[in-house]
């Protein structure tokens, strides 16, 4: 971009020259455009110092020029951006890009959940409901990161990473070796209050026969309700 006289068109064919070595061969961009006239980043005479020229590489299968397959394409592609920045954890990004991909598609199951589930990794939980309602009521089950305090001696006084997985079976919590499953019909009291110092606290409360029990040689004392 920042190299005088390089036409528009050959920076793009520089960029999917180097995405290509890059990954191996696996990701190779493409781009549609409808310029008329030419365009410069940087007008002027070009320079020794510019870029080399791209490396030819090997031609690759040429778009059918069709808008149902060109939209296609771009979907496809947008959505594995999406899955891969969730899992480089790009929170911003996700968000970003799926709330454009849900534009066109507003009740895609995928998008829907990776973008909620950004929203509450970043404690945006008002925002983060709305996408992951769609998404399961569109077949997703969804796994949210969570932390319990550990409660030693009447006093809480540890956090323990955890995580919440709403599927169409109920409620399942995992902390290391302690599993808790409670059926939706079967939850008396579910609900979340914002804690100033704690954040968000989530709080379950089911029989105690939804709990699998802990194995004998656990000495630490826990409670059915998880905040």
């Amino acid at each position: 971009m920042r190299s005088p006289a390089l036409p528009i068109e050959e920076v793009f064919k520089g960029v999917r020259v180097q995405v290509r070595q890059k990954s191996n061969g696996v990701q190779i961009p493409w781009d549609a455009s409808s310029l008329e006239g030419s365009f410069y980043f940087v007008p002027g005479t070009a320079t020794a110092s510019g870029p080399p020229p791209a490396t030819a590489q090997p031609p690759v299968a040429t778009q059918p020029p069709t808008t149902m397959l060109s939209t296609l394409a771009r979907s496809t592609v947008n959505l594995d951006l999406i899955e891969s920045n969730f899992k480089s954890n790009l929170l911003d990004e996700v968000i970003k890009d799926g709330e454009s991909f849900l534009a066109s598609q507003p009740d895609h199951a995928r998008a829907n959940l990776r973008v909620g589930q950004s929203y509450f990794r970043k404690n945006q939980y008002a925002e983060a409901m709305p996408y992951l309602e769609k998404a399961f009521l569109a077949g997703e089950s969804i796994s949210l990161p969570v932390k319990r305090h550990r409660k030693q001696l009447g006093i809480f006084d540890a956090l323990e990473d955890g995580s919440i997985n709403v599927t169409p079976a109920g409620l399942q919590m995992q902390f290391g070796s302690d599993t808790y499953n409670a059926q939706f019909a079967l939850i008396e009291r579910l609900e979340a209050q914002t804690d100033p110092l704690r954040g968000m606290l989530i709080y379950l409360k089911a029989p105690s026969s939804t709990r699998v029990p802990r194995p004998r040689t656990r000495t630490t004392n826990s409670s059915p309700r998880a905040p």
